[in-house]
Order: C-alpha cells, then sequence, then structure tokens
C-alpha cells in the first residue's frame, strides 16, 4: 500500500499518529430490528454493566418517548 507515492511500511508510525478512523452508519445497527430492539441491543453493549436491566430498559423507553414527542 502506498501513501502519496511512499511505502506504508515507510510511514506507518507516523501515519497511525495523524491519521484516525471512524465508522459512519447512516443505518441502525442491524436493519432488521425495530427501533427499540436496536436501543436495547446498544444499550447492553455501551451501558455499564452495573447498571440494572431495569434501569437500561426505563432509559430506552426514555428515550422513545422524548423522540416520540418531538
Amino acid at each position: 500500500m502506498f501513501i502519496n507515492g511512499v511505502e506504508l511500511k515507510d510511514v506507518q508510525d507516523w501515519y497511525s499518529q495523524v491519521v484516525g478512523y471512524v465508522l459512519q452508519l447512516a443505518v441502525p445497527f442491524y436493519e432488521e430490528l425495530s427501533v427499540r430492539q436496536n436501543l436495547t441491543f446498544a444499550a447492553h453493549m455501551k451501558l455499564p454493566s452495573s447498571m440494572r436491566n431495569e434501569e437500561k430498559f426505563e432509559r430506552i423507553e426514555q428515550i422513545i418517548e422524548e423522540v416520540r414527542c418531538r
């Protein structure tokens, strides 16, 4: 692989310090899941494991209600 005509192996240290990568999706995690199912998946993946499931479900419902009111 070349970057501006220079082999990656020759600039890899520099390159990894100045370039970032962020995955950007305009679709939910899984298109076949409902909004509530996607939020549930995200809550269980991202919210702290110390948070009770009931609290996670309450937060999901809060988010759905906030979006519904807009």
